[in-house]
């Protein structure tokens, strides 16, 4: 049910490896491969990772829509978790080491004074202009204490 997502045109670092050992905590971890990223990943603990070749069999409708050598690849990872049961999915990069031997989640760490079921605000949608859809930023919902914080990639003009 815990997923740790992560997109790398690198080879394994102390950090991913690092994350690899969340797999003996009972974490799944995948790790979304692009064109000019490494075959193989397969000295890193417990991950399970999504080649150019695989990413390909898995017959997601956004591969069709994702271009290659771009962030947005790691949807294929957070998808990925989600069919095969994740509930929570910690999204970091292959730069990011821990600090401790632990993830703490919100809902889910003993020490949290706040639970998943408890009701969060979240924003409005918001029409950008010229488009026919709209954006959301689920950011503001996860109580930052650092003030706005947005996705990487979403609209500058848009962040409020």
């Amino acid at each position: 049910e815990r997923w740790i997502v992560v997109t790398s045109i690198f080879q394994p670092s102390p950090a991913t490896r690092m994350l690899g050992e969340m797999t003996r905590q009972g974490w799944c971890y995948v790790v979304v491969a692009d064109i000019n990223g490494p075959h193989e990943y397969d000295d890193v603990e417990g991950v399970i990772y999504l080649t150019v070749e695989r990413q390909r069999a898995l017959h997601f409708q956004i591969l069709e829509h994702t271009p290659w050598r771009h962030f947005g690849r790691k949807n294929v990872g957070f998808l990925y978790a989600i069919a095969h049961g994740a509930k929570v999915i910690y999204d970091t990069d292959d730069d990011n080491r821990l600090k401790a031997h632990r993830i703490p989640i919100l809902g889910f760490d003993a020490a949290s004074a706040v639970r998943l079921e408890d009701p969060v605000n979240v924003s409005w949608p918001i029409e950008p202009r010229g488009s026919h859809g709209s954006l959301f930023n689920p950011y503001p919902s996860f109580q930052p204490s650092c003030g706005h914080i947005w996705p990487r990639g979403f609209p500058l003009d848009h962040v409020q």
